[in-house]
């Protein structure tokens, strides 16, 4: 098999007790990653409208590429968005000496076509998505312009995370634009957290926020009806996430790139520094198999580092590879959904 499924504890004895059915889930998740999401693009193509068949109102959560995923989930067509997304981040070109406002240029046009001609209006025209997007708003040194002042406060927060994950809070607040709060079953209580609402006015600068990489591209200044400040990655803080913010008893789905998960950008030095254990009890994961990024060029999948490690030719084909043995993935998912047998493969999390 192509791909894995995994759950925790209740989240396997409900699917027991239940069947797997959309409404299971309170929750669907997208996590950081860049192009490492290029290994599950096509999976969330079937994945993504299986999950509109529900009857009831869903969270969707994301930071940096997952805050996009999740904005294209919440359009009407969501396959489609999915497809715009993935093709226009395949195609992102920069100059060898490239700057941070190449970057921004390349998110600006990636945004546009995911997005479409009407997907703001569609996001906002629904009540069956509740999307909340993830950014940090940033203080002291991470909040610099300079990049000897910021390389200071990532270093700071760094150390900071080192001695405790909570400490992050000195370095920034996270910010969770939220488009119904009321109506959202997500609260954190890890870091200080602010909710802005997301509108159709702030949408854009708050997707470009979310995916803001320090040293990699400018952050977001100025959002509309949002507290002023210096707006980074949302995986600053949720890089993976760590899974203790639903305060209902509904299961939380997270279509990922891995089967274990770092809690945010600064634990990846950490290798203690999981989630694991009760964090993930109401948890089903789906991922890719060891089989499949076995199968891949290079025997991994695609990340960042490619734009530095392959010259353009080189990486187009390796990401294009890799989307079309995903689309294998894809098809076999649809499969099971449609004879109802995803069950049958669910693999408990351990741990």
């Amino acid at each position: 098999m192509n791909f894995e499924i995994f759950a925790g504890k209740s989240a396997l004895k409900r699917i027991n007790t239940e069947g797997f059915h959309a409404d299971l889930f309170g929750t669907i998740l997208g996590a950081s990653g860049a192009a490492k999401w290029l290994s599950i693009s096509r999976l969330e193509t079937v994945l993504f409208p299986w999950t509109l068949t529900r009857k009831t109102p869903l969270d969707a959560m994301g930071s940096s590429i997952g805050a996009w995923r999740m904005m294209c989930l919440a359009q009407r067509d969501p396959a489609t968005a999915l497809l715009r997304l993935e093709n226009a981040y395949i195609h992102q070109s920069y100059p060898e000496n490239w700057q941070p406002s190449d970057v921004d240029a390349e998110g600006q046009k990636i945004l546009k076509s995911a997005l479409g001609e009407n997907g703001v209006h569609e996001i906002f025209s629904q009540d069956l998505v509740n999307l909340h997007l993830l950014a940090v708003r940033c203080r002291g040194f991470l909040a610099a312009q300079r990049k000897s002042l910021l390389l200071i406060g990532l270093a700071q927060a760094s150390l900071a995370n080192f001695i405790s994950r909570s400490h992050l809070g000195w370095s920034f607040h996270r910010a969770c634009f939220v488009k119904d709060l009321q109506r959202s079953a997500i609260k954190f209580r890890d870091l200080p957290s602010d909710y802005p609402k997301l509108t159709a006015q702030n949408l854009e600068a708050a997707l470009i926020a979310s995916g803001s990489i320090p040293l990699v591209s400018s952050p977001v200044r100025e959002i509309s009806g949002v507290a002023p400040g210096i707006y980074r990655d949302g995986g600053l803080s949720d890089y993976h996430f760590d899974f203790q913010f639903q305060t209902d008893n509904r299961l939380i789905l997270y279509p990922h790139f891995y089967s274990d998960m770092i809690p945010g950008w600064f634990d990846k030095a950490l290798p203690w520094r999981k989630v694991q254990g009760k964090a993930l009890d109401q948890v089903v994961l789906i991922c890719p198999s060891r089989e499949f990024v076995e199968s891949l060029p290079y025997k991994k999948i695609p990340d960042r580092n490619d734009f530095l490690n392959l010259d353009e030719s080189t990486r187009l084909k390796y990401w294009r590879e890799t989307v079309s043995k995903g689309q294998k993935m894809a098809d076999n998912l649809h499969r099971l959904l449609e004879q109802n047998r995803l069950s049958e493969i669910i693999q408990p999390i351990t741990g």
